[in-house]
């Protein structure tokens, strides 16, 4: 008999599943990963099959064919998926549910396994406990959302359920049998109950309590490391863990452990409400890690330029992502942080280098690239979290008569600002030739490429500061990630080692 993990998604691309698949393909799991799709896109499928995972296609009746990836986008849309999710998976477990030894209910988009959830079941299922729910640290009464959800499944049982600890319906686990039964009373109480904001979390928690479940449920002790439901500023920007201690969170180590035992939580959800954190998982679990390309040439080397990135925003880095300073092919000896490229290495030759950067990039087994420019200030603790993989290119979109290019009209990325490149728009980048009309304009090159390749994703982001103005003094307030620190007009200096340290002196560790 085998375990099974089992997961349901619609309208799903590959990044959103990814730390899911991987991490449970990883972490020693040898049972079965089941996932029921819907309206999934073919690298996805591509993908999962390539981990092995148990692909079985669902349609149920009512399910939206609308985009939505969150309760926030249309709330109603969501909880109805929610509740509807168990009908797949009640159908296609019942006639085999002999297989099976025990089960994993999980989310899939927030979810992530540090180690092998059946491990953890088999050390904790007895005669007594053989249904398992994951806490969220708090009583039902003090969290207003899942106070709702209780009190629409069943207003009559308000009173003593208030009393409960919240369990999340994204995680629980048990022996197989009654898993089945769990998801066939959840489902039922989805036909019966006719109000549509009932949401599965409301299902679930009345579920865990009602006979015959509840002569098997446990919530575990977060010190006993089955689930983590959290993220590491929940205490602080949430809600605090009142009727147990909040898991511990190593950024060093980028691993969630359990208190007091510190070991590895089995799973962890929720995890993506940290974006900070949600970053760094992402590039631990990226087929291609990103890497930062500084746009360079040999002055810069001796003139401040590169030390002045190195000495602020790159040591606030601190590692968590690589970077790269790219010069051209006049270039000698580069230090361990550089790359010199088959480009020419002045100004004249960016748009080449910064083709020659992005096939590097690819050549090197690196997939999304940040392009930016050695007077590129980055507000590190707000650039980590961008969300750049749901885009092809990312930055700040100009839409004017370039100062450069002044025969067009071209929409482009600015590229003092920086922009992020997917590994599809890479592809497309590394077969161009800059057109004449470019000139020195590198980042007017990119836009005039993307904008001219079918099927790329542009992002405009006004965080990205692109200096379009000739006032002298670095901003101080604003929701910016990046600022370009030069000049654009003629005077002298365009641009001073000096104004990097005056930058950081604002923005850095915000």
């Amino acid at each position: 008999m085998k375990d099974a993990v089992i997961g349901v998604i619609k309208n799903t691309s590959w990044p959103y599943i990814r730390n899911y698949a991987v991490s449970l393909a990883k972490c020693g799991f040898s049972g079965h990963k089941v996932l029921f799709i819907n309206d999934i896109t073919e690298e996805a499928r591509k993908k999962l099959v390539e981990l092995d995972f148990v692909l079985v296609d669902y349609d149920v009746p009512g399910l939206k064919k609308k985009e939505f990836n969150s309760w926030e986008g249309d709330p109603l849309a969501w909880g109805f998926f929610g509740r509807v999710r168990f009908l797949p998976v009640i159908e296609w477990l019942s006639p085999r549910i002999a297989e099976y030894r025990n089960i994993v209910w999980c989310d899939v988009r927030d979810v992530m396994f540090q180690t092998d959830p059946s491990i953890w079941l088999e050390e904790n299922i007895t005669p007594v406990h053989k249904l398992f729910g994951a806490s969220e640290g708090c009583l039902i009464k003090d969290q207003s959302f899942n106070a709702n959800w209780v009190q629409r499944t069943s207003p009559k049982d308000w009173e003593w359920m208030k009393e409960e600890v919240v369990c999340c319906s994204g995680t629980f686990a048990g022996t197989a049998h009654i898993m089945l039964e769990v998801f066939k009373r959840m489902y039922q109480l989805h036909l019966d109950i006719k109000d549509p904001a009932t949401f599965d979390q409301g299902l679930w928690n009345f579920t865990a309590r009602s006979y015959p479940f509840k002569e098997y449920f446990r919530i575990p002790r977060m010190k006993e490391g089955f689930c983590a439901t959290g993220w590491p500023s929940k205490e602080t920007a949430f809600s605090k863990y009142t009727t147990d201690d909040a898991p511990v969170w190593d950024w060093n180590e980028m691993v969630c452990y359990a208190p007091e035992t510190k070991i590895p939580f089995a799973i962890v959800h929720q995890y993506e409400r940290e974006p900070g954190w949600a970053n760094q998982i992402n590039s631990i679990f990226q087929d291609a890690p990103p890497i930062i390309l500084i746009a360079s040439y040999e002055a810069a080397r001796h003139n401040g330029y590169q030390q002045a990135a190195r000495d602020t925003w790159i040591a606030e880095l601190s590692g968590r992502m690589p970077y790269k300073f790219v010069l051209g092919r006049e270039c000698k000896d580069p230090g361990p942080d550089e790359i010199v490229v088959d480009a020419p290495d002045g100004i004249e030759g960016f748009p080449l280098k910064t083709r020659a950067a992005r096939a590097w990039a690819t050549k090197n087994g690196f997939g999304y690239t940040f392009h930016c420019t050695t007077d590129t200030y980055i507000i590190v603790e707000r650039f980590l979290p961008i969300l750049y993989e749901r885009f092809d290119c990312l930055g700040y979109f100009m839409h004017d008569m370039h100062r450069l290019c002044k025969t067009e009209n071209i929409q482009f990325p600015q590229g003092g600002a920086g922009y992020w490149l997917s590994p599809k728009a890479a592809e497309a980048i590394e077969k161009a030739t800059p057109k004449d009309w470019v000139g020195i304009a590198e980042d007017v090159f990119v836009g005039d490429v993307i904008l001219h390749t079918p099927g790329l994703i542009c992002g405009h982001s006004e965080g990205f500061w692109p200096r379009r103005n000739l006032e002298k003094d670095i901003p101080t307030t604003g929701e910016y990630i990046t600022i370009n620190l030069s000049f654009w007009d003629d005077r002298e200096p365009k641009y001073l080692a000096a104004w990097m340290n005056e930058a950081h002196a604002v923005w850095g560790k915000k």
